[in-house]
């Protein structure tokens, strides 16, 4: 992703995926098994998660905030967010499956209702329904695993996403990019803590986790074991999958974060019935298109 035209403009300093994280105990509570995530489809997690609330748990926390969901469905059907001219790359069909999608979670009870999901929403990654020992899965980034760990007190536990042995959508993201001005008065010095930062074993052992999952294989691979054990979860995870991931997204346009702030607000309107999905579809395609203009 730090590539453009064939040209290299940064350097990642590591890496990880976005992915479902499950609580097993919270499974065993509910009587219903952990899916085998080499072969489930979007309609078993639905099936999966809406069997599992009940009793103060929840089978997941609502997943149409995050547009990183979006973008592993929508290229698990050939499609993208965002195409390499910096277009929307999503059909119709797409968004109104995923719209859909959303609300399915609602209507079966796996996640929580409107208000409650909008205020754990907001509440941010300590006080989520996966933190707080109340969600049964959520789509977290395998490097909040840690964190997620921490504040639950339970070993979790990473899975693909489904619909992944139909067509791979998931993905390597770099956590933060490296980059030097190309006017800068420095540029052998840039290039050495560039070069430093991402392929010394000293830098190594300094950052550890911190900046992601080391992106130079042979680094991450001296550091494994001074890792947290929630950490040396997901880097066994990103070892096992990155083979059949598939390759990353092109650049975000310029605008695109504000096409994820139109995907927040459509989903939160959703949930509250406050538009139709044919509507959110037609809401979407106008205000991201105005956006990337």
């Amino acid at each position: 992703m730090g590539t453009i035209d064939g040209k290299t403009y940064a350097i990642p300093t590591g890496v990880n995926a976005y992915t479902v994280v499950v609580n097993p105990a919270l499974f065993e509570k509910a009587g219903v098994e952990v899916p085998d995530d080499e072969a489930w489809t979007w309609d078993q997690f639905i099936d999966t998660t809406a069997e599992i609330s009940g009793d103060g748990r929840f089978g997941v926390q609502n997943f149409g905030f995050n547009e990183a969901g979006l973008e592993v469905f929508a290229r698990q059907r050939g499609e993208s967010i965002f195409t390499a001219d910096g277009a929307i790359g999503l059909s119709d069909g797409t968004l109104s499956d995923w719209f859909g999608l959303v609300l399915r979670s609602r209507d079966r009870g796996s996640e929580p209702q409107p208000s409650l999901t909008v205020e754990v929403q907001a509440a941010g990654i300590d006080q989520s329904l996966m933190a707080t020992g109340r969600g049964a899965t959520g789509l977290w980034w395998t490097n909040e695993l840690s964190t997620l760990s921490k504040a639950s007190g339970v070993e979790l536990e990473l899975l693909r996403f489904p619909g992944e042995a139909q067509k791979p959508g998931m993905f390597l993201k770099p956590a933060m990019f490296l980059s030097a001005s190309a006017r800068t008065e420095h540029p052998r010095e840039a290039a050495t803590f560039i070069d430093w930062m991402v392929n010394s074993p000293k830098a190594a052992e300094i950052q550890l986790s911190d900046r992601g999952l080391p992106v130079n294989t042979e680094l991450r691979t001296a550091v494994f074991d001074k890792l947290k054990p929630a950490d040396q979860r997901a880097g066994e995870f990103l070892a096992e999958i990155s083979p059949g991931l598939a390759a990353p997204p092109v650049l975000p346009p310029p605008g695109a974060g504000e096409v994820q702030g139109v995907l927040q607000q459509l989903n939160e309107q959703l949930l509250f019935d406050r538009i139709t999905v044919p509507d959110a579809v037609r809401e979407f395609r106008a205000q991201a298109e105005a956006a990337l203009r």
